[in-house]
């Protein structure tokens, strides 16, 4: 930690169970509430650059995450440099995990799309509806709202545990609600549905397979596009030469030491000679 004019500090912070835009700003707009802070989140990396005065410590921004309904960890400490390398500190092994790691979303969205495909298939084509289909059907969806769809769930009560709604919300809500919906009007009409009555299985198990297969999908772009940014950032210089009167000097590049050189130039990303 160094002291530089501005007197500031910069904390860097690993986030955990942001899904979308949305997800970022709430945990932008929480650490900007306190007093002293200005932050700046990024959703592909799930991390944030804190820039804060002395009085804030790296337990006041997790708490401050947590109070939104994520989870975060200080990242390589702070340092007091509000104009350090914006990327310093990040573990470079770290793979952007999520709630759901992408072998359990890729296991549920292969399982889910396995009973969806009957169920869809049953219920759209007349012919097959044979004396007792809605009861195959329902029993096929089940597994498929409770399991495959756990990750819309578990997000959607976190949201809801501090009074926020975002998408998972409304997949969480509307399966649910189709789900309960097509349940009663099948035990209301004793296993069997009637004229007008209608179920709405096939619209639980295609949404959730339909979803699933977007949130994989982003998944596995999120943790590419973090691979290549942490390669990308990962070619700066670490050290800068730095000139002192006739000495001649090497700095790491976060170091504040170079910015009050007489002359100042950025060495390679590997240490430089020094003589």
């Amino acid at each position: 930690m160094e002291t530089t004019n501005t007197g500031m500090e910069t904390t860097d912070l690993r986030l955990h169970g942001m899904t979308c835009a949305s997800c970022a700003s709430r945990v932008e707009k929480g650490l900007n509430k306190i007093a002293g802070v200005n932050a700046r989140v990024n959703l592909a990396l799930e991390s944030a650059r804190v820039e804060h005065d002395g009085s804030v410590t790296g337990e006041d921004l997790v708490k401050a995450v947590e109070s939104v309904g994520y989870t975060a960890q200080v990242v390589g400490g702070s340092h007091r440099d509000a104009h350090a390398g914006e990327h310093d500190g990040h573990d470079p092994h770290d793979h952007m995990n999520h709630d759901v790691p992408d072998d359990q979303l890729k296991s549920r969205l292969i399982g889910s799309l396995i009973l969806a495909i009957p169920v869809v298939v049953i219920s759209m084509a007349m012919p097959l509806h044979f004396s007792g289909w809605e009861i195959l059907v329902a029993a096929l969806t089940t597994p498929i709202l409770l399991w495959g769809g756990y990750p819309f769930h578990r997000a959607a009560l976190a949201n809801a545990r501090h009074g926020a709604s975002t998408m998972d919300t409304l997949v969480s809500l509307g399966t649910i609600a189709a789900y309960l919906w097509s349940l009663w009007v099948l035990f209301a009409n004793a296993g069997h549905t009637h004229g007008d009555v209608h179920v709405y299985f096939e619209v639980v198990a295609a949404v959730t397979v339909f979803l699933l297969a977007g949130r994989f999908a982003e998944s596995r772009a999120k943790r590419s596009a973090g691979s290549a940014l942490r390669a990308l950032l990962s070619l700066g210089p670490r050290t800068s030469r730095c000139c002192e009167g006739d000495t001649r000097r090497a700095f790491p590049s976060t170091s504040s030491r170079w910015a009050t050189s007489s002359w100042c130039a950025r060495a390679s990303a590997w240490p430089p000679t020094v003589r």
